[in-house]
C-alpha cells in the first residue's frame, strides 16, 4: 500500500517517550509530520455523568470554576461612595424643635383661632400651598428648618443618584411640593447660580438680542423719515428708471421722486434739492 501523511495527537508524556525516530521511519507504521502534546488543565474539576432526576440539585449541572477564583470572591465586598446625600429626613422633627421661627409659628397657632397659612400635624409643622392651575387643590408641604436648607440643595442639585445640576425653576417645582421655606425660590437662584460646573459646562441655547430696538416716537414733522428704492422700473424718455420713495414718520407724508439712478450722490442732491 502506498504511504501516507497523517497528524498523530499525543495526550500524554509516556506516548511522547514512546515516539523515537525509529518509529517515525518504520515501514510498518505511516510517516508523522507532526505532533501534538495536550497539557492538562489546572484545578479541572471533573464530574461523573450521572443520570437526571426531577430532584436533582442544580449545583451538579454547572460548568468549570477555578478554584483559586472563588476564593477571591468570597473574600472580596464591593463598595460604592458614589452617592453622598446627608439629607436625612428623620431629623426634621428635631431641628424644627430647634428653629425659633418655626417655634414661633406653632405659638402663635396655639394662641390664634383663626384661619392660618400654616397647620401643625404629628408635631411637625406643614405649610399650606394652593396650586395656581388648581385653586381648588391644597398642598401641605413641611417647613423646612433653615439648619437643614442646605443639605437638601445639595442632594437635589449636587447629588449623582438624587439631582441633575437642574436649573432654578426645575429645582423649585421638584421641591416645592414637599418642602417650603422664606424667600424658597430665591435661595435656589443663588444656590445654583453659586455652582461651578453649571457656570462651566451649562451654555445658553438662547440667541442673544441684536442691536435693533424700537424707533422713538418723532417730535414733529420730517423729524424722522424714512426712504427707500422702488426699482427696477422702465426707463422713461427723461432716462429716470428708480423711485426714491420718502415718508414722514410723524405724518406719514409720502413723497416720491423719479431718479436715474440709486447711488449715494444722486440720493443725497435729490433729498437736498426737492425735500429740505
Amino acid at each position: 500500500s502506498k504511504n501516507h501523511s497523517t497528524l498523530s495527537s499525543v495526550t500524554s508524556n509516556n506516548d511522547t517517550n514512546n515516539l523515537t525516530s525509529d518509529s517515525l521511519v518504520s515501514p510498518t507504521t505511516p510517516n508523522v509530520l507532526a505532533a501534538m502534546t495536550l497539557r492538562p488543565r489546572k484545578n479541572r474539576v471533573h464530574y461523573t455523568e450521572e443520570p437526571i432526576s426531577d430532584n436533582s440539585d442544580v449545583n451538579n449541572h454547572r460548568d468549570y470554576i477555578d478554584a483559586s477564583d472563588c476564593r477571591h470572591k468570597s473574600s472580596s465586598t464591593v463598595t460604592s461612595n458614589i452617592s453622598q446625600n446627608y439629607f436625612d429626613t428623620t431629623k426634621l422633627q428635631v431641628e424644627q424643635d430647634r428653629d425659633p421661627n418655626i417655634q414661633n409659628i406653632i405659638r402663635n397657632l396655639s394662641t390664634t383661632s383663626g384661619q392660618s397659612l400654616f397647620i401643625l400635624e404629628y408635631n411637625k409643622l406643614y405649610k399650606l400651598i394652593t396650586c395656581q392651575n388648581s385653586p381648588s387643590r391644597i398642598i401641605k408641604a413641611l417647613y423646612l428648618p433653615s439648619s437643614m436648607i442646605s443639605s437638601l440643595l445639595e442632594a437635589c442639585h449636587d447629588d449623582p443618584l438624587t439631582g441633575a445640576h437642574f436649573s432654578t425653576d426645575r429645582m423649585y417645582y421638584k421641591i416645592r411640593s414637599h418642602f417650603w421655606w422664606p424667600s424658597m425660590k430665591t435661595t435656589i437662584q443663588r444656590y445654583v447660580k453659586s455652582c461651578s460646573l453649571c457656570t462651566q459646562f451649562n451654555i445658553d441655547r438662547a440667541k442673544r438680542y441684536g442691536h435693533l430696538h424700537s424707533i422713538p416716537p418723532p417730535e414733529g414733522p420730517f423729524a424722522l423719515i424714512g426712504i427707500d428704492f422702488c426699482e427696477p422700473l422702465p426707463r422713461t424718455p427723461r432716462e429716470n428708471q428708480y423711485v426714491l420713495v420718502i415718508t414722514d414718520y410723524f405724518t406719514r407724508y409720502i413723497t416720491a421722486l423719479a431718479l436715474p439712478n440709486c447711488t449715494a450722490d444722486t440720493t443725497a442732491r435729490a433729498l437736498f434739492d426737492d425735500l429740505f
